[in-house]
Order: C-alpha cells, then structure tokens, then sequence
C-alpha cells in the first residue's frame, strides 16, 4: 500500500483549507486516489503531537472523505483526531462540537465503545471552560456505562479527566480520589506515558493538599517515565509542576528556574497554553521577591497569550496575581478592579477555593484603606473555605490576616499567630512564619514582656534567614529584603534594652546578619555568574544573546561619549536615553535568564549563618585596632566599639534624621564648592567655611561620643545606610581632622572585612612574582593622568604600563588576573539610576561594575584614581552597589577609591606620596593616611585631600 499522499494534492488541499474556499472537485479528485482517506487519517494522526494545526485539516479532510463513502466508523475516528488536534489548539468549543459530531458518527456505526470513548476529552475541554458541572455529569456518566461493558482502561481515563475537573474547581481531595481509583484500573498494564501522566497528576492534587515529601516521589517517578520515553514536552509539564513545589516552599529562584526551563519548551512547541500557566506562575515567584515590575510583565504575556487560549479559569488567574501586585504597589483602586474581574470568573464557574483567594486578597486591599471590618469578613470566608478544602498553608495566610487585625486593635491573638507560625513552619512558609512570630514579639514588646519578645524576634530572624538563604542571585536577594530590615532592627533594639549578660555580643551579631550579606557571601564563595556555567544550548544560546547586548550597549555607550566627549556619561546619556535604557533592559533581562538558569543550590556549608562571631572578630583585630560598626534603629544612630579585648554598644548617638540632614548639607556643599573651584574669591571662601562647620557638627554626632572608648591609632569603620560615602578622616575637632590622630580603614561590615583580612592571608598569589598592572586614560579635566601614571609605574614592582590608546578593555581583563596591584587613572561614572552600570572608561569602550563580576582578580589593593569611583547605591540588607562592590566580589582584598571628583593637581600628589610610603613597606591604610596628612598640611580644604579612602581587608 502507498502511505504517501501525493505532496502535490496534499499542498493543493491545504492550500484550500487556508482560503477557505470549499470545493467539492477537490474532495471528489483526492477521494480517487487509492486510500487516499486512510492516509489522510495516518498523517493526521502522525502529526498531532508536533503541529496540531496540520493535523486537524488532514483530519477533517479524512472525515470528509469517509462520510463521503457512507464509513461510519473511520468518520468517527477521523473526526476523534480532529477534536484532539482542536483541543490541543484550545479551541474548546470547536472541540466539543466535533467530537460529539465523531460518538454520533460511531453510533451510526453500531459501535458503542469507541461512541464512548470518543467522548473522553470532552469532559476536560468542559472543565476548561469552567463547564465544570457539564464535565462532572458527562464523566459520570461515561465512568457507569464503561463499567458496565468492560471498558477497564477506558474507565480509568474518564476518571482521570473527572479527576482534572474536580482538579480545575479545587477540590483537590475529590481529584485525589479519582486519579487513585484510575490507577487501580489501569494497574501495570498501560502505556508508560499514560502512567506517567496519572502520576503527575496524583502528584499536583498531593501537592495542593501540603503533602509535600509524597508529592515530589511522584512528580521524580514522573519525570524519569517521560525522559525514558523521550518526551520533552511531558517532561517540561513536570518541571513546571516542581516549580510550583519550590514556589510554595520559599525557594522562589529554583522556581523561576523551572518555570522558565518550561516556558522555553512550551513555546518552542507553541504550546501557547502551558506557556500561559508558566507565566502565571512565575508571576507568583516574581511577586514573592518584590520584583513588581517582572511580575507584572508575566501577567501581561499571560494576558496576551490568552487572546488565543480559551481559559477563564487562567485570566481570572492572572488577575488575581496582577491585584496582589498592585496592592503592593499602593495602587488600590487598580488592584481592586483586578480582583473583581477575577471574582467574577471564579463565582461564574463556581470555584470556591480561588473564590477565597480571591477574598484573602480583596482582605488586604481593605485592611490597607483601613476597613478593619470588611477585612476581617474576608479573611474569614477565605479562612473556612481554605480550611474545609483541606489546604492548611492557605489557611495559615487567612487566619494570619484575621489575628493581624485583632492585634491591631488591641485584642490578644497571640494563640491564633502561635497556630498561624505553627501551620507556616509546617508547611515550609518561612516568610509567613516569620512574619507571624514577629507580629507576637510586637505584642509582647506591648505588653512589656521584653524575654518573650525577644525570644518571638528570634524565631523571626530564623525564619526570614531559612527563606533568605534559598534566594541566589543578588538582585533578587536584594529586592526580596525590601521593608524586611525592621525584623532585625527590633530585635537588636530589645537586646540593648535589656542588657543581659551576652545580650551586647548577641545584638552585634543580628546587625551583622542584617548588613550586606549577599556581598559576604560572594566573596566567601564566589556566588557569581563566573562560576561554572550551564551548557545548555538554550544557556548557550542566552550568553551569546548576551555578549551580543553587551558589544551594543558598549558601542552605545562610546558613540554618546564621542557626541559630546566634553559632556559625562550620565549627562550624555541624555542625548540617546531612549536607545540606553532599551539596551540596558534587555542586557538586564538576558542576565536575568542567565542567572536563573545557572541558578542551582548554595553550598550546604552557606545555609547557616555566614557572619562571623564577634569572637571570631576579636581573635583577628590586632591589639592596635578598633573596630566601630554603626546600626540605626528607627530614628536613632548607635555603634558598637570592638576591640581585640572588650566590646561596647553606644545607644543614641544622634538623632537620625539629623544626621541625614547633615549628611545632605555636606554633599550640597561639597558639590557647590567643586563648581567654584576654577575661580577664587569670596564665596568659595564662604563655601569651604560652612563644609568645615558641617564636617565638625558631623564629628561631634558620630565621633565625639565614641572616640572616649578608642585607644588605638588603627580605626576600622562599618557604616550603615545614609553614613555610607561619608569621610569619616575628614571629620573635624578642635585639633584638625581626625585623619591627624587615627589611620582609618572603612568596610562594607565587619564579616566582610574579616573575610577580606583572612583572604589576604590565604592569597593565592603565595610564590608567584609580584607584578603590578598601571592604566592610565587622559581627558579634558584630568590631563597629569599619564605622568601620574608613569611615576605610579616606575615605583610599583615588575609594572606594565598601559597608556592612552594601549589602556584597552581586552588588554586590562587579559593583565589584571595576574597583577598583585593595579592602578586605573581615567574617567569614570557613577549610576545612581543603575550603578552595577557604573563604569571605568577606557580607550575603546567602559568597564561596568557588572563586568568586574566576571574578572578573577588575585590583587592585595586596586586604586581607582578617578572621578567618584566610591560612590555606592546602599539597597535594602545595606548591600552597596557600585564599582567598589564589583572589585570585591572579582577578588581584590582592598580597593582605593575616591567619594567625589578629585582635583587633578592633587590627585596626582597625593597619588605619587601614596605609593612612596607603600614602596617604604606601610600598609595602604598607612600610606593613604601619610599621603593625606602631607597634602592637608599644604592646602588645608577637605575637597583636596579627602575624597580618597581604602575599603577592604588591609
């Protein structure tokens, strides 16, 4: 038998099919080909899986064809494949239409079976478009005429499609029930595939019913039948399932891992539906990280996805999500007309349980417009109905809402938050936990009851640091602490209160937990995207994508800077802000895929604590250190005064909002200074007089209190959020800046600092040749760059000197792996917008602080003697971005930068005294403050000698 079709006739006929220009001649010319129908129908069936728009005009043709010869029977198959392809195409009521047309066509054919059987899938097209009571009735009844004429497997299918109804309205325990029963029917006799699918199924309804541990067993039992069987569509339907298991188990970077992975395989099969579920779902894993903008973006491919895809059920989904974020976004008026819209779909199709989360959301929206009663009804209904359905993790969040608001009120609901962080750890909701553990401390704080309290804060912490730990990469770490500090603030407020024995030591060590974590950690382990890659080709694809947007946001970058080289880049920007910010979206967005991708575990060793003890910091100070770690605590600045023998917490140093107040006034002026700098008169005198008075109100609010408990000439400071950028060296008393009495070193915080000395200790440099790498870029405003740099070079050991248009980003990221110390004197800017695109500008293009996360540098010190290089965007958990952040996490152990633009002159003596007392065997600390000393001796104003200080381990 020929099982090919003429590709000729087939291509006339589906060229008819797209016209839409029925004519019978066609029909009459392919029905005379011998079995022409029957070969129709293979292909049909041959191509459904991969282009089910193919298969169903071959499909109708072979109906056609068969109704033409009076074959009942092959119609009615023919018409099955049809209805298969319509519903994989999510044209549902289509689908209902003709495979009610195929089980008529089978009756006719006297063959009640397959008039049975054809009928399956329309009970899931009917649940697809919330028909659930059609679907619930049809399944039914197909399930009692299928028993009672020995129809095992076909049975066991009809209940597994009643099982996907009762799935799809959320009575999970009901679905639960009719998988288990379809898998006693089908026992071991059936397609693997099939089995496969039974399981993942059985595996969601585990799932949303928190029996977590026996809902994965079933999903990797899944996963291991469809890799078997080579079915890559199946096997991303699975991961995307186990994405959902690590969403609801705070582990949302794995999450969007899987969602993505999936994402990309569902629409490489334009699978335009699961696609949908998948940014649905990631919508959720965005939203849980505070990355609202991403969230939002999820909703909408979702939202334009379903103008092709019959589901209510996900657009109601969709909705929901897009409330929540809105309601997070303060913008209540949008988030309840989302909610309604949601609403509305969900009572239309009688689904209870989104019905109730639909009413937990629309809870929050009146308690955030302070309608504590109708918040308290909604948290109510959301909580009964989430509790009948048998889902305690969904309950924990309503009965959270309800004693929130008793609690808010004055009422005691310690009980109902006890249960609420009971249920929450349970079922592995760190964030809820924590924040009910917190909401009890709050009250026992209240009440007065500090050792409760602090106990309740403690869980807190734990909880929110079991959640924190699973997050990878740092922009979303980072987003993810957003409005979170406060649990740590409290907690070291109440331990200072009490003042217990060990309560001193205990409250330095949350501060620490609280404070630039994501930054430690990178330099423990190298937590970064220049570890071990994923070697994927959709990986592999994703970093040619983005090296390509890299090598296009560098060109635009240079192009805008050739515009107007007299101009900086920030303002340059200005010229081509529209093509910048589209290529550092898409830059962003391609890094972000590429993180994910690689996303994997933190080493086991990094689920605890990382910080280091304050033990741990005393055996490491030398005798001749002191270290002075900041905190705020509400509207009040303290320290803690470390040294290698005692410790000392000093509460209520200032207030402040006055020392922010202080902090602006002396970048105003410094600013208003540097523009008067060109010329001389009067009012740069008046200027530089108030920078003095301002620099000493500074000393007398951060310093004059401490410095009684400072014995030692080496001062170790770790600011904290607005006191980061501040020169501490040039605060004044009534003797000169403190630069005269203390060599002063600054760091991120005190692990990180610890981790830096340790590293410097451990270098991995031991036995190599020193060497030294010297860069140097002249420009309008900095032209002794280049001698700078020549007598930089000639007393640096083993130096290679890069110069103007040798000073290339190939030549740097090729030389400073191996450099011991590296000296970079050129242009450089600071992106309060964007500062991980802060850069270094070299001869052909800009080294960001995003790239020096790739660069494996070994170096003991790099000075980047240039404009403002440590300037520093201070994020939520205190993280600091910008170009000292990237030097850090590449490797190097000490970074000297500048807070404002420096003067040429100065910069250029400072720089060759710098490294004559380096070359004399000082540390950089040392040497930076001899440098100094010398220059403000010779011209006095802070604006000269002041800008530059060492961050690191020195």
């Amino acid at each position: 038998m020929n099982h090919t079709l003429p590709s000729e006739l087939e291509t006339r006929f589906l060229q008819w099919w797209n016209e839409g220009d029925i004519q019978p001649a066609l029909l009459q010319s392919i029905a005379m080909q011998e079995n022409a129908a029957e070969q129709m129908l293979e292909s049909a069936g041959a191509c459904l899986q991969a282009d089910a728009g193919r298969a169903e005009k071959l499909a109708c043709c072979a109906a056609a064809l068969f109704a033409m010869q009076q074959n009942s029977l092959a119609q009615a198959r023919s018409l099955r494949v049809q209805g298969q392809a319509l519903r994989a195409l999510a044209r549902h009521d289509a689908a209902l239409q003709t495979l009610q047309e195929a089980a008529e066509a089978a009756l006719r054919g006297n063959d009640r079976g397959l008039s049975l059987s054809v009928q399956l899938g329309s009970i899931d097209s009917f649940a697809i478009l919330g028909r659930y009571s059609d679907a619930e009735k049809l399944g039914k009844r197909l399930i009692l005429e299928m028993e009672e004429a020995g129809m095992s497997l076909d049975c066991g299918r009809a209940l597994v499609n009643l099982g996907n109804t009762y799935f799809r309205s959320d009575d999970y325990e009901q679905a639960l029930q009719m998988y288990q029963a379809a898998e006693a029917h089908f026992g071991s006799t059936i397609d693997p595939q099939i089995l496969a699918t039974l399981q993942v199924n059985i595996a969601n309804s585990l799932t949303h019913l928190d029996r977590i541990a026996e809902s994965v067993s079933r999903y990797q039992t899944a996963r291991d039948l469809f890799i078997q069987a080579g079915s890559e569509i199946n096997t991303a339907a699975v991961d995307t399932n186990l994405g959902y298991l690590e969403y609801v188990s705070g582990n949302y970077t794995q999450a969007l891992t899987c969602f993505m992975r999936s994402a990309s395989v569902f629409e490489r099969f334009h699978r335009t539906h699961e696609a949908v579920r998948c940014n649905i779902d990631a919508a959720g894993a965005y939203l849980a990280l505070n990355l609202y903008p991403e969230a939002l973006e999820c909703c909408a491919k979702a939202m334009a996805g379903l103008q092709t895809v019959e589901s209510e059920y996900d657009r109601a989904r969709a909705h929901a999500i897009s409330a929540s974020v809105y309601l997070r976004l303060q913008q209540t008026e949008q988030a309840e007309k989302e909610i309604l819209e949601a609403e509305k779909i969900f009572t239309a199709t009688k689904n209870s349980v989104q019905q109730a989360h639909c009413a937990l959301i629309k809870g929050w929206i009146y308690r955030s417009v302070y309608k504590p009663v109708e918040a308290e009804e909604a948290a109510a209904k959301a909580c009964k109905i989430f509790r009948k359905s048998h889902l305690p993790g969904w309950a924990a969040e309503a009965a959270y809402l309800q004693a929130d608001l008793y609690l808010a009120t004055g009422r005691n609901a310690v009980r109902q938050m006890s249960m609420v962080a009971r249920h929450a750890r349970k079922c592995g909701r760190g964030w809820l936990e924590c924040r009910a553990e917190y909401a009890i401390g709050a009250y026992m704080h209240r009440c007065s009851r500090i050792s409760d309290a602090i106990r309740h804060y403690i869980s807190a912490v734990d909880a929110l640091e079991s959640v924190r730990t699973l997050i990878v990469p740092e922009e979303f770490h980072v987003a993810f602490l957003d409005g979170k500090e406060k649990v740590y603030a409290d907690l070291v407020a109440l331990l200072l209160q009490r003042s217990h024995r060990g309560d001193t030591m205990t409250a330095m060590q949350y501060v620490e937990q609280s404070k630039s974590r994501i930054l430690l950690e990178g330099i423990l382990v190298n937590l970064n995207p220049r570890g071990d890659r994923d070697t994927t080709p959709e990986a592999y694809e994703l970093q040619k994508k983005m090296l390509q947007a890299r090598l296009d946001l560098n060109r635009a970058y240079h192009y805008g800077e050739a515009l107007q080289p007299q101009v900086r880049l920030v303002n340059s920007r200005q010229v081509r802000k529209q093509e910048y910010t589209a290529l550092e979206q898409q830059y962003r967005s391609l890094e972000h895929q590429c993180m994910l991708l690689g996303a994997g575990e933190r080493p086991a060793w990094l689920q605890g604590r990382t910080t280091v003890s304050v033990e741990q910091l005393q055996q490491t100070l030398s005798a001749d250190e002191t270290l002075i770690e900041f905190f705020v605590l509400e509207d009040e600045v303290g320290a803690f005064v470390v040294t290698s023998k005692q410790i000392q917490a000093v509460r209520n140093l200032a207030d402040a909002a006055l020392v922010r107040r202080e902090a602006h006034r002396f970048r105003f002026h410094m600013q208003r200074f540097m523009s008067h700098t060109p010329c001389s008169g009067n009012d740069t005198a008046e200027i530089g007089d108030v920078l003095h008075c301002v620099l000493k109100r500074l000393h007398n609010l951060l310093c004059a209190p401490l410095f009684h408990y400072v014995q030692t000439s080496r001062v170790l400071i770790a600011p904290y959020g607005d006191l980061h950028g501040l020169p501490f060296h040039a605060f004044m008393d009534e003797d000169g800046p403190m630069l005269l009495h203390h060599e002063i070193l600054y760091t991120p915080s005190s692990s990180v600092w610890h981790a830096a000395r340790t590293r410097q200790e451990g270098s991995s440099n031991a036995g190599l040749k020193p060497s030294s790498l010297v860069v140097g870029i002249a420009g309008a405003g900095y032209e002794q760059v280049e001698e700078e740099c020549r007598q930089v070079a000639a007393m640096l050991p083993n130096s290679r000197l890069l110069l103007g248009e040798e000073a290339t980003l190939e030549a740097f990221n090729r030389l400073a792996p191996d450099a011991q110390i590296i000296h970079v004197a050129a242009h450089a800017e600071f992106r309060e917008d964007n500062p991980l695109f802060s850069g270094l500008k070299f001869a052909d293009g800009w080294l960001t602080a995003r790239d020096l996360y790739e660069m494996p540098l070994r170096c003991s010190l790099v000075t980047l003697s240039a404009c403002s290089t440590g300037a520093v965007h201070v994020a939520p958990g205190d993280e600091l971005f910008g170009l000292t952040r990237g030097l850090l996490l590449a490797g190097a152990r000490s970074v000297a930068v500048s807070l404002w633009p420096a003067d040429d002159h100065a910069t250029h003596r400072l720089m060759n005294e710098f490294y004559r007392h380096m070359q004399q065997g000082k540390t950089a600390s040392a040497a930076l403050q001899q440098a100094q000393t010398m220059l403000y001796e010779a011209l006095q104003h802070s604006y000269y000698w002041a800008p530059f200080l060492i961050v690191g381990g020195c």
